[in-house]
């Protein structure tokens, strides 16, 4: 299955996972773990509902192409602090779920969106419980590169 390929693909002591091959992640894929704190997926097109569920070395999260983000996707991911969505159109946000028990929904992270997309973001269905959260990826190139 496509959850044993990735999890024998990831070890669990993999600090950092990136892959422009992955177009999907399964739910509970990369979920239960301690060690991975960054993950850059560009590929993938959303994010199933607890794919980082408990994953809770967390901090940063980057995508380019979403376009769905399930409720608790990123469940219990505690030490999540960036979230990173390129993306040219807002990611719709299945449920506030989603960030349950992670430092953006307690208020001291961030999710980078294009400069262009933040005030749609803030008004955006689910993403207004997030507003104060969420920033201009142009404007914080020592977090998100500055570039879309």
């Amino acid at each position: 299955s496509l959850v044993s390929i990735i999890v024998g693909l990831v070890d669990d002591s993999l600090e950092s996972f990136e892959s422009s091959r992955l177009t999907s992640i399964p739910s509970y894929a990369l979920s239960n773990r301690s060690n991975m704190t960054s993950v850059v997926l560009p590929s993938v097109t959303e994010v199933p509902a607890n794919a980082f569920r408990q994953n809770t070395g967390l901090i940063r999260a980057d995508f380019s192409s979403l376009n769905c983000i399930h409720a608790l996707a990123f469940y219990a991911a505690q030490a999540l602090q960036t979230l990173i969505i390129r993306t040219n159109t807002v990611c719709p946000l299945e449920s506030v779920t989603a960030f349950t028990s992670t430092r953006i929904s307690n208020g001291d992270g961030y999710v980078y969106v294009p400069a262009a997309l933040v005030e749609e973001y803030k008004q955006a269905t689910n993403w207004t419980a997030f507003a104060d959260n969420i920033r201009a990826i142009e404007d914080y190139p020592e977090i998100a590169g500055g570039t879309i």
